[in-house]
């Protein structure tokens, strides 16, 4: 079994206790859903409901990394996303950065 590993680059800054090569596990799932989402976040709770009968999906409590690093969580985002997103929640399908909450309604009920 190949295991593909995308490794981060060294120019995104962050001040993360862990080191970006650690943070392959917050890499998006190559098929099915990804959310990065937080606590207390009305419409990260949402996107989590939504997908509650999904199969294949990733939920990614990122309080931790937020609290060290907001900055450095925002240019991950940016990284994997391949464009500039500044909130939460931040989904993924199949690898690729759909939106938030909205675009994952439009996406979700596409597939249905």
């Amino acid at each position: 079994m190949l295991v593909k590993i995308m490794m981060i680059p060294n120019n995104i800054e962050t001040n993360f206790t862990t080191s970006p090569l650690n943070l392959k596990y917050m890499r998006p799932l190559e098929k099915g859903y990804t959310v990065y989402s937080k606590s207390n976040c009305l419409y990260c709770d949402k996107a989590k409901k939504l997908l509650e009968n999904v199969v294949e999906k990733k939920l990614i409590n990122c309080d931790n990394v937020i609290k060290e690093d907001l900055e450095g969580y925002f240019e991950y985002i940016k990284y994997i996303a391949k464009k500039e997103y500044r909130f939460v929640p931040a989904v993924f399908k199949d690898g690729l950065f759909i939106g938030g909450y909205d675009k994952l309604v439009e996406e979700f009920n596409n597939d249905v």
